[in-house]
Protein backbone atom coordinates (compact mmCIF):
# COMPACT_ATOMS: atom_id res chain seq x y z
CA UNK A 1 0.00 0.00 0.00
CA UNK A 2 1.66 3.22 -1.45
CA UNK A 3 1.98 5.74 1.76
CA UNK A 4 3.58 9.41 1.89
CA UNK A 5 5.28 10.42 4.67
CA UNK A 6 7.23 13.50 5.22
CA UNK A 7 9.48 15.29 8.04
CA UNK A 8 9.81 18.77 8.41
CA UNK A 9 11.73 20.93 10.57
CA UNK A 10 10.95 24.68 11.39
CA UNK A 11 9.58 26.93 13.85
CA UNK A 12 6.08 27.25 14.87
CA UNK A 13 3.92 29.59 13.79
CA UNK A 14 1.81 30.85 16.73
CA UNK A 15 1.25 29.85 20.44
CA UNK A 16 -0.95 26.37 20.23
CA UNK A 17 -4.01 26.60 22.06
CA UNK A 18 -6.13 23.52 24.11
CA UNK A 19 -9.63 23.55 22.42
CA UNK A 20 -12.26 21.11 23.56
CA UNK A 21 -14.29 18.79 20.99
CA UNK A 22 -17.38 16.80 22.32
CA UNK A 23 -15.35 14.98 25.63
CA UNK A 24 -11.73 15.56 24.10
CA UNK A 25 -9.31 18.17 23.95
CA UNK A 26 -7.40 19.03 20.39
CA UNK A 27 -4.87 21.38 20.01
CA UNK A 28 -2.61 22.65 16.75
CA UNK A 29 0.81 23.27 15.15
CA UNK A 30 1.40 25.16 12.41
CA UNK A 31 4.55 25.40 10.97
CA UNK A 32 5.53 27.66 7.64
CA UNK A 33 8.46 26.53 4.80
CA UNK A 34 10.06 29.09 2.40
CA UNK A 35 12.02 27.51 0.05
CA UNK A 36 15.39 29.49 -0.01
CA UNK A 37 18.62 29.62 -2.23
CA UNK A 38 21.89 31.55 -1.94
CA UNK A 39 21.94 34.70 -4.15
CA UNK A 40 25.47 34.48 -6.03
CA UNK A 41 25.79 37.91 -7.07
CA UNK A 42 25.14 39.14 -2.98
CA UNK A 43 25.55 36.15 -1.33
CA UNK A 44 22.60 36.14 0.66
CA UNK A 45 20.12 33.91 0.82
CA UNK A 46 16.42 35.09 -0.79
CA UNK A 47 13.06 33.20 -1.11
CA UNK A 48 12.39 31.31 -3.64
CA UNK A 49 9.17 30.30 -3.95
CA UNK A 50 5.96 30.51 -1.87
CA UNK A 51 5.30 29.63 1.40
CA UNK A 52 4.11 25.82 2.24
CA UNK A 53 2.04 25.11 5.61
CA UNK A 54 2.38 22.20 7.19
CA UNK A 55 -0.49 21.54 10.12
CA UNK A 56 -0.54 18.72 12.99
CA UNK A 57 -3.33 18.17 14.52
CA UNK A 58 -3.06 16.49 18.32
CA UNK A 59 -5.38 15.26 20.91
CA UNK A 60 -5.88 14.60 24.49
CA UNK A 61 -2.50 13.87 26.50
CA UNK A 62 -0.67 14.36 23.18
CA UNK A 63 -2.79 18.13 23.06
CA UNK A 64 -1.92 19.00 26.75
CA UNK A 65 1.76 18.02 26.74
CA UNK A 66 2.04 20.13 23.25
CA UNK A 67 0.30 22.87 25.20
CA UNK A 68 2.25 22.91 27.57
CA UNK A 69 5.89 22.58 26.13
CA UNK A 70 5.57 24.29 22.82
CA UNK A 71 5.11 28.28 21.81
CA UNK A 72 5.60 30.55 18.91
CA UNK A 73 8.71 30.18 17.45
CA UNK A 74 10.09 27.16 18.84
CA UNK A 75 12.12 24.74 16.98
CA UNK A 76 10.55 21.36 16.23
CA UNK A 77 10.77 18.18 14.21
CA UNK A 78 7.07 16.99 12.85
CA UNK A 79 6.42 13.88 10.88
CA UNK A 80 2.96 12.61 9.34
CA UNK A 81 1.42 11.40 6.65
CA UNK A 82 0.96 13.54 3.65
CA UNK A 83 -3.20 15.18 3.26
CA UNK A 84 -3.61 18.22 1.61
CA UNK A 85 -6.92 20.84 2.65
CA UNK A 86 -8.08 23.42 0.07
CA UNK A 87 -9.78 26.44 0.98
CA UNK A 88 -10.79 29.66 -0.10
CA UNK A 89 -8.70 32.86 0.98
CA UNK A 90 -8.45 35.98 0.84
CA UNK A 91 -6.43 36.38 -2.17
CA UNK A 92 -8.56 33.11 -3.43
CA UNK A 93 -7.66 29.48 -3.20
CA UNK A 94 -5.34 28.54 -1.05
CA UNK A 95 -3.83 25.10 0.66
CA UNK A 96 -2.27 23.45 3.54
CA UNK A 97 -0.69 20.13 4.32
CA UNK A 98 -2.70 18.65 7.01
CA UNK A 99 0.15 15.88 8.60
CA UNK A 100 -1.98 12.76 9.43
CA UNK A 101 -0.52 10.53 12.32
CA UNK A 102 1.75 13.44 13.48
CA UNK A 103 4.92 13.11 15.86
CA UNK A 104 6.32 16.11 17.12
CA UNK A 105 9.74 16.68 18.95
CA UNK A 106 10.63 20.27 20.08
CA UNK A 107 14.21 20.57 19.01
CA UNK A 108 16.82 21.74 21.64
CA UNK A 109 20.19 23.16 20.27
CA UNK A 110 23.23 23.23 21.95
CA UNK A 111 26.64 23.69 21.48
CA UNK A 112 27.14 20.83 19.78
CA UNK A 113 24.12 20.72 16.56
CA UNK A 114 20.36 19.54 18.03
CA UNK A 115 18.51 17.27 20.27
CA UNK A 116 15.06 16.07 20.11
CA UNK A 117 13.19 16.23 23.46
CA UNK A 118 9.63 16.19 24.91
CA UNK A 119 8.03 13.97 21.96
CA UNK A 120 4.28 13.88 21.32
CA UNK A 121 2.14 11.30 19.03
CA UNK A 122 3.14 7.58 18.34
CA UNK A 123 7.10 7.55 18.82
CA UNK A 124 10.28 9.23 19.32
CA UNK A 125 11.88 10.43 16.22
CA UNK A 126 15.80 11.65 16.36
CA UNK A 127 15.65 15.01 14.80
CA UNK A 128 18.98 16.14 12.48
CA UNK A 129 22.36 17.37 13.77
CA UNK A 130 22.85 21.34 13.55
CA UNK A 131 20.90 23.60 11.86
CA UNK A 132 19.64 22.54 8.27
CA UNK A 133 18.65 25.51 6.89
CA UNK A 134 21.96 27.76 7.18
CA UNK A 135 19.38 30.89 7.67
CA UNK A 136 17.94 33.35 10.18
CA UNK A 137 14.93 33.15 11.81
CA UNK A 138 11.90 34.83 8.99
CA UNK A 139 10.53 38.53 11.12
CA UNK A 140 7.43 37.34 10.59
CA UNK A 141 7.91 34.01 12.96
CA UNK A 142 10.41 35.54 15.74
CA UNK A 143 9.45 35.16 18.78
CA UNK A 144 7.16 38.46 19.98
CA UNK A 145 6.11 38.82 16.61
CA UNK A 146 2.64 39.63 15.73
CA UNK A 147 0.75 36.14 15.40
CA UNK A 148 -0.45 37.23 11.58
CA UNK A 149 -0.80 33.62 9.92
CA UNK A 150 -3.11 32.90 6.83
CA UNK A 151 -5.07 30.58 9.14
Amino acid sequence: MPSARVNIDGYVSKDPELRTVGDRVVTSVSVPFTPRRKNKQSGEYEDSGPTVWFEATFWNEDAQEIVSQVRKGTLVHLKGDVGLDVYEGKNGPQAKVKLGFPVLSVVVKGRRGSAPAAPAGESWNAAPAGDAWGQAEPQWNAPGASDDTPF
